[in-house]
């Protein structure tokens, strides 16, 4: 279990997700070997903190909970020192944050081996490192107008899909993931005709990454309400994930939000080791559970390894 550093289930859960993604405990174990005998590493190495967090929950003979490392180092997840309080943050953000900074701990290392002085934002180069040989994809983005001709085309990378949730009816994974690559609308005005909210966007995945990470939109603002409110419409995910028909994803992890939007509680569905399903909530011990409770669900982001 994990200790709860006030407010920061939303950091407790996205580590038992994580722990449990064999190419993540991978990269994290094979960067702890490859700094374990170098003592001008840095301590505030974010990569180690992760590393010690994700050996401890996957290896610990007990199950005494402890303070996560790199949730206390949270402040430097980002520049802007985002999660720097202690209030509720989005899991969705915190992931991307947590990950871009342990990112920068290989990049770092890399330009300590003097092959090259600086690697410049959006190169090939930046693209190399772990972390976007696992979560990494490249897709072909063509955006279109229904008013005028005029369409541009241009590649695309990125580590999770966020997938808009309709406010009523029931949904498969499968059906929002293909909306989400499909015509979906731009707001706003066309910049060669200036017609309003007439252009779409499409996705043409090109590299499918090795974990496929979704992040489902359950937020949205409910013009007739005047208010921000939770989406619960149901959407089911197999634990096999058939993305087309040569690439099948098999699921890891799931985290879950439970509550509203003025608050609320995460907490994560996982598959360890043994093949069996837990739910993982702080410091409470890690409870056994059935597929069917982990897969029924109502997720926030899912976790799919490529098999």
């Amino acid at each position: 279990g994990l200790d709860n550093l006030t407010n920061t289930c939303y950091a407790n859960a996205l580590l038992n997700a994580l722990a449990r993604i064999p190419p993540v405990r991978s990269w994290l174990d094979s960067h702890q070997r490859r700094v374990a005998r170098d003592p001008t590493h840095a301590a505030t190495c974010m990569l180690c903190a992760l590393a010690r967090d994700v050996a401890a929950l996957c290896t610990l003979p007990t199950n005494t909970p402890f303070a996560p490392r790199a949730v206390r180092n949270r402040a430097s997840w980002d520049a802007q020192r985002t999660f720097d309080n202690r209030q509720q943050h989005d899991a969705s953000e915190a992931f991307q944050a947590l990950l871009t900074s342990s990112d920068a701990c290989d990049l770092h290392d890399f330009l300590g081996l003097g092959l090259l002085e600086v690697i410049t934002p959006h190169t090939p180069e930046q693209f190399t490192t772990p972390y976007w040989h696992i979560f990494g994809s490249l897709g072909q983005e063509t955006t279109s107008c229904a008013r005028c001709p005029r369409r541009s085309q241009g590649p695309v990378k990125q580590t999770t899909f966020s997938l808009s949730v309709p406010l009523e009816g029931r949904y498969t994974v499968e059906r929002l993931f293909a909306d989400a690559l499909g015509n979906e609308q731009i707001h706003g005005a066309c910049p060669y005709c200036h017609c309003i909210d007439s252009r779409t966007k499409t996705t043409e995945l090109v590299n499918r990454p090795r974990v496929l990470v979704l992040h489902l939109k359950r937020w949205d603002f409910i013009r007739a309400r005047g208010r921000a409110e939770k989406i619960d419409t149901p959407v089911s995910f197999e634990t096999l994930f058939p993305l087309d028909a040569t690439t099948t994803y098999e699921l890891c992890s799931v985290v879950v939000h439970h509550g509203s939007v003025g608050g609320g509680h995460y907490t994560a569905f996982v598959r360890a080791a043994d093949l069996r399903w837990y739910h993982c909530d702080d410091a409470r011990t890690p409870r056994s559970c059935s597929v069917d409770e982990g897969v029924s669900a109502q997720a926030y982001m899912l976790f799919y390894q490529r098999l």
